[in-house]
């Protein structure tokens, strides 16, 4: 049998990615100024360094830090010795690394030059690995594509998921605590873009939070609008995925919200059938033009499976840096498995793992089934998640969506004047689970525009004012 010879080229004399000069300068810096560790620890960790004995001697720093002491050479040697490593480190080499750094200001430049050739190291490790998953006879090429895109999402740029020594999970826990404890009313996580809301949940923190509702309730309109206030009012890097509206429509809506002007107008370029005044034209283009200014990225995937979003997510966070990403919803996903119950089961533990490995809340949208409207309270329970899918189950927090307005859309004093019920404008956010703070059980009001569609706040407080003057609620 004739066989075809392939040539596969190779790199000649390959060296190892690696910038001792950039290690020794990094912990030169920190032996100058304790305090250029601050700057550090959110970017380096122990095992980025190539040279062992710099990854010891990091580690050891780290401890000094989360202990209080000084950062200095007598010092390191002996957290050194406690930990039976002192062998291979000479005394005068640390006075010799404190040379290495120019200044201690430069310790983060020399920190990103470090990360940047240890993510080459894994680089080639990867390589190496998909090389020889080619060449395996056994797998097919199929089976070879969904290993190599599992494990680049394993290995996207983010600060989780990897292995981290206890010195540099101390070092890193202290920078946060001394954070919060001097400005201790600040928010933990992102934003929700709702005073109430943020007073009570402490903002998204990275994970998967789980927002529900039966239709109509108005989901995509809280999570739209919160997500641009996001981008627009705190600046935060923001993506919103839609798996049912087009990018399009999506803009429509922000315009909308932005300008205060109903869809349909801004559609149809129409006004009670008339055509526009200058005044509403100029109030409209000035909405296009600060949409044009928010770091808000929109993206519409009919279709996808959770694995496809988790990739673009994955993308995203290392293309753009995003600091929050949004799933609009979680049953037009595209899943395969025995059941459908399953199926999203299985999405939800994707999501789950994809915010914790990005270091970023991602917000699953989700709908309710139908049965709520008979019971006597309409405000939804965990256990409506379950009968939905059981999506609720991998997320850190689930919040329930109730608009009571619109249990009485055919039966209200607008509609009919013999109605008991007049609109509230109102919708209720309620915090069912909450598995990383105490907001499980506690609920914010909103305020329903129905002009637009658009969620705001009830009160114009700022978080911290309003646990201030609600502390029976905290």
């Amino acid at each position: 049998m004739e066989t075809r010879t392939f040539k596969v080229a190779s790199a000649p004399a390959l060296v190892v990615p690696s910038n001792v000069e950039a290690e020794a300068a990094v912990l030169g810096s920190i032996l100058i100024d304790r305090n250029a560790l601050v700057m550090v620890l959110p970017i380096l960790k122990s095992a980025d360094f190539y040279i062992e004995r710099h990854s010891w001697i990091f580690e050891a720093m780290g401890a000094l830090y989360a202990q209080g002491k000084p950062i200095d050479a007598l010092l390191i040697l002996s957290e050194l010795r406690a930990r039976n490593r002192n062998e291979i480190l000479e005394p005068l080499y640390l006075n010799e690394l404190v040379k290495s750094a120019t200044s201690a200001r430069n310790a983060e430049h020399y920190a990103r030059l470090v990360k940047e050739v240890a993510r080459k190291r894994q680089q080639a490790s990867l390589a190496g690995e998909i090389a020889g998953w080619a060449y395996d006879g056994d797998l097919c090429a199929d089976a070879v594509d969904v290993k190599i895109q599992q494990a680049v999402l394993e290995r996207a740029p983010q600060e989780g998921g990897a292995f981290v020594s206890a010195s540099d999970a101390a070092g890193q826990s202290i920078l946060r605590f001394r954070e919060r404890a001097e400005n201790p009313r600040a928010l933990i996580g992102v934003p929700t873009g709702y005073v109430d809301l943020d007073a009570k949940l402490g903002g998204y923190q990275p994970g998967l939070i789980v927002i529900g509702a039966v239709p109509s309730m108005g989901k995509t309109s809280l999570a739209l609008g919160s997500a641009l206030k996001q981008a627009r009012n705190h600046r935060k890097r923001v993506a919103f995925i839609s798996l049912e509206m087009t990018v399009e429509q999506l803009t429509t809506r922000l315009v909308s919200y932005l300008s205060g002007i109903n869809t349909d107008v801004i559609q149809t370029g129409l006004c009670d059938g008339r055509p526009l005044t200058p005044n509403v034209i100029a109030v409209i283009e000035q909405a296009h033009r600060v949409l044009a200014d928010v770091p808000l990225w929109l993206i519409e995937m009919a279709g996808a499976t959770s694995t496809e979003i988790r990739a673009r997510a994955s993308e995203l966070k290392a293309r753009e840096d995003i600091e929050i990403a949004w799933v609009d919803y979680a049953q037009k996903l595209r899943d395969t498995g025995e059941n459908r119950n399953r199926e999203l089961e299985a999405a939800s533990d994707n999501f789950f793992e994809c915010g914790k490995h990005l270091g970023i809340p991602l917000v699953l949208l989700s709908q309710l089934k139908r049965g709520i409207e008979r019971r006597d309270s309409h405000i939804p329970e965990q256990s409506d998640f379950r009968d939905s899918g059981g999506i609720e189950a991998s997320a850190d927090v689930a919040i329930g969506l109730c608009n009571e307005d619109n249990y009485h859309r055919f039966d209200n004093k607008q509609v009919n004047p013999n109605s008991k019920y007049e609109n509230k404008n109102e919708l209720g956010v309620y915090i069912l689970k909450d598995r990383v703070g105490k907001g499980a059980g506690k609920a914010a009001i909103l305020r329903w525009l129905e002009q637009t569609g658009q969620v705001e706040d009830a009160t114009p407080k700022r978080p911290d004012e309003y646990r201030r003057d609600h502390p029976e609620q905290y």
